[in-house]
């Protein structure tokens, strides 16, 4: 019944991979190569990892992947035909669905939000010199750079993953996310925070992203996304069938306790 189990895996998995830097042109021949060949030393992952703390604050970075869970699998229950009728039936069925399976969406999540992270970190240790992590700490720690960080994730909207399309093809075969998707996710984000931004704010921002180091970064952010790819779009098979198992177990069990009783026949 619940065909697009892999998608919303993925959609939850690609809200980590989509952690945008700064607004950055598109890199340059010269800054698409790691910076660092060599085998990297504890004080540049120390450094990577501050960069990684200050643009994709742990706390923010779960927030939007259980946000983007809930939104996405609403979006994609309310799709199937056999699911609609029943909350057509029994009103509530989905909402007390996704809150059942939302646990263990906090727990994958969790896993995931730690696999991702290490990944960026490596990447931007491999592509960043000391000098430009340190360049976007600096930048990071401004009243820009942190407001600009905090209204991203909160403008980071699952449903620019999704569209509708991918959710109808997704329940009959696997619907893999791209890099194409990530980035349209947050070039929307990104989009939609300028909105709430100071003009000072904006041109802060935009100032960054004219830098050598930013364009660095935008260069490892898009390597670290090729790289999570292959994982954002192989979820542990074992995490999808217990998120089906208790979501359907959920809408048996509503649809048990308001079931309608008929009038008898006489």
């Amino acid at each position: 019944m619940i065909g697009v189990a892999p998608l919303l895996a993925a959609a939850l998995n690609l809200a980590s991979a989509a952690v945008p830097v700064v607004i950055a042109p598109p890199p340059t021949e010269a800054n698409k190569t790691p910076a660092s060949t060599q085998a990297l030393d504890p004080q540049r992952i120390a450094i990577a990892r501050e960069v990684m703390a200050l643009s994709a604050p742990r706390p923010m970075l779960l927030a939007s992947n259980v946000r983007g869970w809930e939104t996405t699998i609403d979006k994609s229950l309310r799709a199937d035909p056999g699911i609609a009728r029943l909350e057509a039936t029994y009103p509530g069925l989905i909402a007390n669905a996704i809150a059942a399976a939302k646990p263990l969406a906090q727990e994958y999540s969790e896993k995931f939000v730690t696999q991702a992270l290490d990944i960026r970190v490596q990447t931007f240790a491999e592509y960043l010199t000391v000098d430009e992590m340190q360049e976007l700490i600096a930048f990071y720690k401004t009243p820009a750079g942190q407001r600009f960080i905090a209204r991203l994730w909160t403008n980071l909207d699952a449903t620019d993953l999704i569209s509708d399309e991918r959710i109808l093809a997704a329940r009959d075969s696997d619907a893999p996310l791209s890099l194409e998707d990530s980035r349209r996710a947050t070039k929307n984000a990104a989009a939609n925070t300028m909105k709430d931004m100071t003009a000072e704010d904006i041109l802060e921002v935009m100032r960054f992203g004219q830098r050598p180091a930013a364009q660095a970064a935008a260069s490892a952010s898009r390597e670290a996304e090729q790289r999570l790819l292959p994982i954002v779009n192989n979820p542990d098979p074992e995490w999808l069938k217990r998120q089906k198992e208790i979501l359907e177990r959920a809408m048996i069990t509503f649809a048990d306790q308001h079931r309608i009783k008929l009038p008898a026949k006489r």
